[in-house]
């Protein structure tokens, strides 16, 4: 039995189309892409900050207040945004808080280290958090930001690092392969996590684009295979009219081969015209 024409097209209704692309189907990988990108940056920036934090603790000789208070405004939003990347809640707010709060710390990092520390050769602890804060605003900003934020973090950090040092010589030489060094970095992971969109935003839009020909291709299939259909079915009646012609005995007879004639040569076009043409009969 032929499938009902409009529950054909009701089925093809509900395909995703090429325009709605914020749909659960056509965004399939570039969710799933984010969903990686942040437990990659959570389990990555946990180890940093692990770091940072034993050497934080370390660096506190006595209960100085203003350090402990520096300890919670930069630790506090990193765990925020380690909870926020594991259970996929909230990346973006929490990422671009730490990434903006990390930013003012970093700056007012003179204020906060021991005037009396002019070691240059030990890196303080709010260094080792200078690339998650990049990975945090890849998490959380545009993409003309996030090289903004890649490239701005270090020169920040140097800039900290001398006046700590009073732009003393041995402060420029691990300061200036410090800055470069967190450079670098910052920028391939933002270049990683751009490629890695992007490749993500092909497949989906290849994706689409396949839907959208499969769905034009089967549309045009249903139409012919209709139209095959409704030519059989007029060939049908036609026959049937030309037979009861041939055997018609009598004008009854006569006038039924007419109306199927007639019928046979007028298909109804509508489920309307199917009901008149049967009250005919």
């Amino acid at each position: 039995m032929p499938a009902d024409p409009l529950s054909i097209r009701d089925a093809w209704s509900k395909i995703p189309s090429p325009g709605g692309t914020e749909t659960e189907f056509e965004r399939f990988t570039g969710k799933r892409m984010e969903r990686i990108l942040a437990i990659v940056v959570a389990l990555g920036s946990a180890v940093l900050g692990a770091q940072a934090l034993i050497g934080a603790v370390n660096s506190l000789s006595r209960a100085d207040v203003v350090h402990i208070v520096m300890l919670v405004v930069v630790f506090v939003p990193l765990a925020a945004m380690l909870v926020a990347c594991l259970v996929g809640r909230g990346v973006r707010t929490f990422s671009g808080a730490f990434a903006v709060v990390y930013v003012l710390a970093l700056a007012a990092w003179p204020t906060v280290v021991d005037p009396a520390d002019k070691s240059a050769g030990d890196q303080p602890w709010i260094f080792f958090l200078v690339n998650v804060g990049v990975v945090a605003a890849m998490l959380a900003f545009p993409l003309w930001l996030q090289f903004a934020w890649a490239a701005g973090m270090p020169l920040v950090y140097g800039y900290v690092r001398l006046v700590q040092g009073e732009f003393s010589r041995e402060f420029w030489v691990t300061t200036a392969f410090d800055v470069s060094f967190t450079l670098i970095l910052g920028v391939v992971m933002i270049s990683l996590g751009w490629m890695f969109r992007s490749v993500a935003a092909g497949v989906d839009e290849a994706r689409a684009q396949a839907v959208s020909s499969y769905s034009t291709a089967a549309a045009a299939a249903a139409a012919e295979e209709e139209r095959v259909a409704m030519s059989a079915l007029m060939h049908d009646s036609v026959l049937a009219a030309l037979i009861a012609a041939e055997r018609a005995e009598g004008d009854r007879a006569k006038e039924l081969a007419v109306a199927m004639a007639r019928a046979g040569s007028h298909p109804p076009r509508e489920h309307g015209g199917g009901r008149r043409a049967g009250g005919e009969r």
